[in-house]
């Protein structure tokens, strides 16, 4: 069994100078992951669906990881993800969803996704699975 990454006190910034693009059509939730990041020392952008966020990655190819709801109007998560990895965007792209079943989880890993999170987040797993993927 994989051990959880510990995170450091919020003081310590774990997160510092990252930038983190959410994708995610919920405003409730918007501002609940970017009060976890910011909190964390994130820089936080946020896009309302897959079209924007597209559009946000082709200006700035900076991100170091892409937080992605699966189901969202427009162009949801899976199919941007088809796209970003079929341009070559290798950073970690996790995806998070309303759907906490266990065939979900699968799904999403067997799509592409680096990761997966159940709504609703929580602190410690969404900070922990970043620390992972972007804290050497």
């Amino acid at each position: 069994m994989q051990e959880t990454p510990k995170i450091p006190p919020p003081h310590q910034l774990p997160l510092k100078n990252k930038v983190i693009l959410v994708v995610d059509d919920s405003k409730d939730h918007q501002i609940l992951v970017n009060y976890f990041l910011t909190g964390a020392g994130a820089k936080v952008d946020i896009a309302e669906n897959g079209k924007v966020a597209l559009e946000m990655i082709e200006k700035n190819a900076n991100y170091h990881a892409v937080l992605m709801d699966v189901q969202m109007p427009v162009l949801g998560g899976y199919e941007t993800l088809r796209i970003l990895r079929e341009q070559g965007y290798r950073i970690p792209i996790i995806a998070f969803t309303a759907n906490a079943m266990k065939e979900e989880q699968g799904k999403s890993i067997l799509a592409g996704f680096s990761a997966y999170l159940a709504k609703p987040i929580q602190r410690q797993s969404l900070i922990s699975t970043l620390v992972k993927f972007l804290v050497p």
